[in-house]
Parts: structure tokens; sequence; C-alpha cells
């Protein structure tokens, strides 16, 4: 019964987030996969443990704080004027130097790719290097080409990027940079994590829908809804086939239920576990947590904590890839309530679900008054908003790290446009034509 009320209470606030708020909304962005999860997992397609009234709670408390920062945010940063988009991006300088910023990020992101796939050709072979092979992917994990395989920070920038010069692109510059955006999503692959090709392209989609800053028709919504979620499938089925993730060798195999035992539902159970299993693996890590010694932000951060362990600093950094719960179900991902849990309980996760709620909230509000890096960031971050029900990637190096590319490679972009708007000796392009 309690999967049933909270699938139901999420329902509910995604239909009153998508009715009343604006499109891409960041309680949107929470809400409705947090809506489809919870409605997957009251299913009981599998035979998962059940889910406590404590951790439903703590579920529901962690959303009502996320929604209580972004009442914050808008209270103490609603924008004094209208927006001003076109003030700040529509001039030609401006739109200009957005372009060269998303021509570096593309750049970047087909160098990092081309030495990332030739340090695995020479180790591997070029068979193993495209396919993905089991081999590669444990090696990667265990973190062979750490290095070059950061091209998927310059991947999200790039995705951020290229929806924005989409977005304020005339027709034919349009279809360049959406085929560009379409091109570095699809780069994702070679990361072995599918779900990188999923949230790059909905980086790519929330910067290109928030700059045009109009929200689609009800139909023309209803059809894009439906055209990410056979995309999300296809992901899921068809790359899960060439990189061998299957049913067939998959422990789910074995395990008898409704989704393995018909033919025809055998294609959707990896992705229903994909999309449910974080549930009652968070039930796993509600009752760890409470009998473990709290963390002190070395699981949220636990870079920083890494890095200060090498320092010789006296600090224990959690795992980056979480470890796997028990058979019949092994699972390694456990919510994005699950770092700031081990940090310091759920007095300190509904704190950290506040300031996440503010700060995404801030974001959305200089993104909607135009602010072209703000869009950028928001977009970027929109992944972690959308993955949320899945795993932690607030503060994930990628995340991060693309972030600050961004910033770099937009500043970059505006500085290049300034030079080359100025003559030898230093004048203005608006002194030039009689401007102050």
């Amino acid at each position: 019964m309690v999967p049933v009320i909270l699938a139901i209470a999420f329902f509910a606030v995604a239909t009153f987030a998508v009715i009343r708020l604006p499109f891409l909304h960041p309680l949107q962005l929470w809400s409705v996969p947090w809506a489809v999860s919870t409605s997957l997992f009251a299913m009981h397609l599998l035979p998962y443990r059940p889910l406590s009234s404590s951790t439903a709670l703590l579920i529901a408390g962690c959303t009502a704080c996320f929604a209580a920062g972004l009442v914050v945010a808008a209270r103490k940063h609603a924008p004094a004027r209208p927006p001003r988009w076109e003030v700040m991006t529509g001039a030609d300088d401006a739109r200009a130097s957005i372009e060269t910023a998303a021509r570096l990020a593309v750049a970047l992101t087909a160098v990092g790719l081309t030495l990332f796939l030739g340090e695995l050709t020479a180790r591997y072979g070029l068979r193993d290097a495209i396919i993905n092979s089991p081999r590669v992917r444990l090696d990667l994990a265990a973190g062979t080409a750490s290095l070059t395989i950061k091209y998927l920070y310059a991947g999200y920038a790039a995705a951020a990027l290229c929806g924005l010069a989409a977005a304020l692109a005339g027709a034919p510059a349009r279809r360049v940079w959406l085929g560009l955006g379409v091109l570095v999503v699809l780069s994702q692959y070679f990361t072995t994590g599918r779900s990188n090709i999923v949230l790059a392209a909905l980086v790519f989609a929330v910067a290109e829908g928030l700059a045009r800053r109009r929200g689609p028709s009800p139909r023309l919504l209803l059809a894009g809804a439906t055209t990410l979620a056979v995309f999300v499938l296809m992901v899921f089925t068809i790359g899960g086939a060439i990189i061998g993730k299957t049913l067939a060798n998959n422990p789910l195999g074995d395990v008898a239920s409704p989704l393995t035992e018909h033919r025809l539902l055998r294609p959707f159970a990896l992705p229903y576990q994909y999309a449910s299993a974080p549930l009652p693996a968070l039930e796993r890590q509600v009752a760890a947590a409470a009998s473990t010694e709290d963390a002190y932000g070395c699981a949220t951060f636990s870079t920083v904590c890494r890095i200060g362990a090498y320092a010789g600093l006296d600090v224990r950094p959690e795992p980056l890839i979480r470890p796997f719960t028990k058979a019949p179900l092994p699972w390694n991902t456990y919510t994005a309530l699950d770092l700031p849990l081990i940090d310091g309980g759920p007095v300190f996760a509904l704190a950290f679900f506040t300031l996440i709620g503010w700060l995404a909230g801030v974001l959305w509000q200089h993104a909607r008054e135009g602010m072209a890096l703000s869009v950028v960031l928001y977009a970027i971050y929109s992944s972690a908003l959308l993955y949320s029900v899945i795993q932690n990637n607030f503060f994930a190096p990628h995340v991060v790290g693309a972030c600050l590319l961004a910033a770099l490679l937009l500043w970059t972009g505006r500085l290049v446009r300034r030079r080359h708007t100025t003559n030898p000796h230093g004048i203005g392009r608006a002194r030039l034509l009689g401007g102050s």
C-alpha cells in the first residue's frame, strides 16, 4: 500500500507541475521521473522487497524540501524586469560568441573522442573499442583511460551549447546546430554508459527548449514524451544488445516474474528494472545508514575527499561506483538520496535537497531572464534533476566539469568576438559606426 500512496502523491505533484508551471521548470524535471519510477515500482512486476513507511517519508520529505528551496529562490531571485533574452543574446555579436563557444566545445569533444578511441584501439583492438566489449567495460570501470574518457565533460558542454546555438540561429544554421548536437549526443555511446547518451540528449533538448522560451503545445509535448520514451527503450535494448548487456546474461533472466515469463514482455524487463530498482535499493541503504558511521561529506564530495586523502588528510572517501545489493536482484544505484543519507543521515538529506532546490531555482530564474551562462548551466544540471530517481549526480565530476568547461568556453567565445569586432587601433565597432 505504501508504494501505491507514494506513486499517487508523485503523480499529483507531477500533474500540477506540468499544468501550472512554465515548461522545463525544476519541479517538473524532478517530479515527472519520480512519478514514473514510483508508479512502475508500485506495479510490483519484480520480486522487490517492500518499501517501508520510513523510506517513503524520506523520499516525500526530500521532495518537499526541494520544492521549498525552489519557493525561496523564486521569492528572493525573481527578475525585477521582463525577460531580456533578446537584449542579451539576440544581437549578432552575442549570438556569434555563443556559436564560437559551441564550435570550440564540438571540436574538443571530437579531439577527446579521437584520443579515447585511439587509446582503446591500441590496448584492445578496433573491434573491442567500437563495440565496448566486456573486457573494455570492466577495465574502464577500474580506471583505464581515465584521462581521455574525460571527453564526456566536453560532450555535455557541447550538447548544451549546441542546443542554445540552435535555438538562436536562423533556419539554415539551425539545422546544422541540431545535427552537431545529435552527433555529440551519439558520441557518448563510447563511454560504455548508456545513460550518458540519454542524459546528453536531455541536456541538448533542455537548452534548446529553454532558449526558445516557448513551451510546446499539448500535442507536441505528448509527441515529444513518446519520442523520448521510445529513444530510451532503444538505447537500453538495442544498445544493450550491442555491448552484451541483455536479459540472457543478466541475473534478472533467472528470476520468476511476469516480465521474464511472458515472451512479449521480456524486452521490457531490463528497462523496467533500470527505472524501478533504485527504490528497493534505497530501502536497503536506509537500513544500512542507520547502523553505520556518517561519512561527513565524503560520499557527496567523494572526489574532493579522495584528493584530500592523497594529500595526507585523515578522510575516507566513499567509492564513486557504489557496491551492489545482494541477490536475487543485485543493483548499485540508490536514487539521489543515498549520498547525503550516508553523509549525515535523514536530517542532512533534507537540508541537502533544500539547498539543491534553491540552487536549481536560482539558475532557473536567471535562465528565464535570458542569461546565456545560466541557460547552459541549468541545461547541464537538468541531467542531475532528471536522473535523481536513479543516482546522485549533483556534484558528480562530469557534471561539475562540464559546467566549468562550458563557462570557460562562453567566456572564450565572448573574448574572441570582442577582439574580432575591434580594429587594430582598439576602436570598437560601435564608435566606428558613430555610437558612444
